[in-house]
C-alpha cells in the first residue's frame, strides 16, 4: 500500500554547480515559486498563494474569509459606481475606506472593527464616518447580490445624528427678507 500524499510543501532543490532553489512539491509534481527561488520568505508566500488557488472554486460565490474588503470595494467601484447619480462620492468613500479595511477579509466586519474605524477617522464628524460605512455595507451587499459572496456580515452603524430641530417660522422669514440691509 502506498504512503499517503504529504500535500503541497516547499522543497529545497539542490543543483550541481548552482545555487539551490525552493520549489513547491505537490502530489509528485514540482511547481516553480515564480522567481522567488532563492528567498525562503518569498517562497513561503508563493506556497500560500498556490494553496489558496488550489482550493478555490473555479467560479461562483466565495466565503467571506476568501475575499478581501479591498476587492469588494474594487468590484463595487468598477461595476456599480458608474451607474449612480454621484460616482465621485463613492470614489471618495472607497479612497478613505481602503487604507483601514483593504487587506482585511470581509468576515472581519464586526461591531468592534466598525467602531475602531470610526475612531480611526478622528477629526471627521460621526455622520461622515457613518456615510462611509454605509458605502462599505452597500459594496459587500452588491457583491452578495452579484454572486461574489455566499453571505455578508452586517455593518454596524452609529446612531444617526439629530437633524435640525428648529426652522424659521413664516413671520421670522418675512422679517429677515424685509429688514433693511446695512
Amino acid at each position: 500500500m502506498p504512503n499517503p500524499a504529504k500535500g503541497a510543501r516547499l522543497y529545497l532543490r539542490k543543483r550541481r554547480g548552482r545555487e539551490p532553489i525552493w520549489v513547491i512539491r505537490d502530489g509528485g509534481k514540482e511547481v516553480s515559486t515564480c522567481g522567488n527561488e532563492s528567498n525562503r520568505e518569498q517562497a513561503e508566500k508563493a506556497l500560500a498563494d498556490y494553496i489558496a488557488r488550489k482550493y478555490r472554486a473555479p467560479a461562483g460565490p466565495c466565503h467571506p474569509d476568501q475575499m478581501t474588503i479591498g476587492r469588494a470595494l474594487e468590484i463595487y467601484g468598477n461595476e456599480r459606481a458608474p451607474n449612480v447619480a454621484s460616482p465621485e462620492t463613492i470614489g471618495y468613500h472607497i479612497d478613505v475606506l481602503d487604507p483601514f479595511w483593504g487587506e482585511l477579509p470581509v468576515s472581519a466586519i464586526k461591531t468592534a472593527t466598525c467602531k475602531a474605524y470610526v475612531r480611526s477617522r478622528g477629526t471627521v464628524k460621526p455622520a461622515t464616518a457613518r456615510r462611509e460605512l454605509e458605502t462599505l455595507g452597500a459594496a459587500i451587499n452588491y457583491c452578495h447580490k452579484q454572486g461574489y459572496l455566499i453571505y455578508v456580515p452586517r455593518v454596524s452603524l452609529q446612531k444617526k445624528t439629530k437633524g435640525k430641530t428648529r426652522w424659521l417660522s413664516r413671520n421670522e422669514a418675512a422679517r429677515l427678507l424685509w429688514a433693511p440691509s446695512s
